[in-house]
């Protein structure tokens, strides 16, 4: 529902802006936008996507009826363990290395992409409708 995804975007920003705050505490390194909610987002989707059943996407796949992939799955399914190692290095690049955009003014939060993906990865059950328990409903009901 829509309460339960403004507050899974409100944790993943929060935890996003304190990731930065606790990696630059007493500079003057300011934090925009919601680049570290967003990554939230995209952790919290592949534990959806990348269900234990195969692909999410089909010809006539229902999102919505995905289960959640528990943090064992997610730890231990190697296309989930290929997407991380790809999303961090590439946070790295951007934020260790010297990569920068063409005409961007300003670094990236790179920390604050770290701490949201990493609260969406790991938070999102807390946000998800259905009880790791629950039978999954029908979706012809």
């Amino acid at each position: 529902g829509s309460s339960r995804f403004i507050a899974f975007t409100l944790f993943c920003g929060v935890a996003a802006a304190f990731a930065h705050l606790m990696v630059h505490l007493g500079e003057a390194v300011p934090v925009v936008g919601a680049s570290g909610a967003v990554s939230g987002h995209m952790a919290g989707a592949i534990r959806f996507l990348f269900s234990a059943r195969g692909p999410a996407f089909g010809p006539n796949t229902d999102l919505a009826s995905q289960p959640l992939a528990s943090l064992q799955q997610t730890f231990t399914d190697r296309r989930i363990l290929a997407f991380l190692v790809v999303w961090t290095v590439v946070n790295l690049m951007f934020g260790i290395g010297d990569v920068r955009l063409e005409g961007a003014g300003g670094g990236i939060a790179w920390v604050a992409h770290m701490g949201g993906f990493a609260a969406g990865l790991l938070g999102i059950g807390l946000f998800d409708r259905r009880s790791p328990a629950a039978p999954q409903q029908s979706s012809l009901q």
